[in-house]
């Protein structure tokens, strides 16, 4: 494999990497955001319980994945730029 194409998968998996991490960010401040919304009106169809906080807790999770991948707040790529300077 050439040097070039080693320096590009490398590139990419450093780009993936810094993705997992801003979505990893991005999801303790989302679970401290809804920490603190108080829910006046549960749902019908899942009220309450283990099942509620499992399914929060899914969704919210691709929330943060989503958003990592598609509309980054910057993390990423101060991550990413950080990183690629250090190495020269």
């Amino acid at each position: 494999m050439s040097r070039k194409t080693q320096a590009t998968k490398d590139q990419n998996k450093l780009k993936d990497v810094c993705s997992e991490f801003e979505a990893v960010f991005l999801d303790q401040v989302f679970k401290e955001m809804r920490k603190s919304v108080k829910m006046g009106n549960k749902s019908p169809l899942i009220d309450g319980g283990m099942g509620e906080d499992i399914f929060k807790d899914m969704l919210y999770s691709e929330y943060t994945k989503v958003s990592a991948k598609n509309n980054s707040i910057g993390i990423r790529d101060m991550i990413y730029n950080f990183i690629t300077e250090k190495r020269g």
